[in-house]
């Protein structure tokens, strides 16, 4: 799992086999998630200013087959739980991403 909501910027200029080297350097953003029934958890390395790299835990639900939320966000780094809903939908693309694609709008 890569979380590259962050990156996404970058992508749209670049074409995907320039950017997938440059993702897998970097640690930040990766991480694993598991699902069990309806519930979703994940955890990601985070970038820190302070140095290291703090993990952030989330925990949540999936409403449906094109959006879960998260509910529950923990900092390992600053030790606090954050409570609150954070909605992700897919969105379905006409095309495949493959080489020919260059960005995604």
């Amino acid at each position: 799992l890569n979380m590259i909501f962050g990156k996404i910027s970058r992508v749209s200029h670049c074409q995907s086999q320039e950017i997938y080297p440059e993702i897998r350097t970097q640690k930040d953003g990766w991480g694993v998630f598991a699902i069990d029934g309806n519930k979703i958890e994940y955890e990601i390395w985070n970038a820190s200013t302070g140095g290291g790299l703090p993990t952030i835990k989330r925990i949540g639900y999936i409403k449906n087959d094109t959006t879960f939320c998260i509910t529950e966000s923990c900092y390992s780094d600053i030790k606090k739980t954050e409570k609150g809903e954070i909605v992700y939908r897919f969105k379905q693309f006409d095309n495949k991403l493959d080489s020919i694609n260059v960005y995604i709008k």
